[in-house]
């Protein structure tokens, strides 16, 4: 037998080259067998949710592989929303300084697969109303 049958623990480079990046609708390089949007390159601006696969189950029989979940999030640490180009002033959210000029534009939060999936929807469908159920889940 070949050595490679063996070999069990993937590399660094290996597990980069499996995680899922999602991003919205029209924008993907590709879409996949489920329909959603993606993007091959992890690192794109465009990617607003991410699948990296985690450790695979302890029991011998279960086969599939478990993943983390993580979605784009503002500073005031809501779900990214790509669609709005521009919002009237009561939409806006009181300014705090710290978040707006000390940290980032935004960030990836991990998230449950439930939350993870109906932001997924809303990339797919442009839907708000996905949206909105994955904010009021993730609070």
């Amino acid at each position: 037998m070949k050595s490679e049958a063996f070999h069990i623990k993937p590399t660094q480079q290996e597990t980069k080259q499996n995680i899922d990046s999602y991003c919205l609708i029209n924008n993907q390089d590709f879409i996949d067998d489920k329909g959603n949007p993606r993007i091959t390159n992890d690192q794109d601006n465009r990617v607003m949710a991410r699948a990296i696969p985690n450790k695979p189950s302890k029991h011998m029989t279960n086969t599939q592989m478990q993943y983390r979940f993580y979605i784009k999030m503002d500073n005031n640490i809501t779900i990214h929303n790509p669609i709005v180009l521009a919002s009237s002033v009561k939409d806006k959210k009181p300014f705090d300084f710290i978040n707006n000029t000390c940290k980032s534009g935004s960030i990836f939060k991990e998230v449950s697969q439930s939350i993870f999936d109906k932001y997924i929807t809303f990339l797919k469908t442009k839907n708000t109303r996905w949206l909105n159920a994955a904010q009021r889940e993730l609070k």
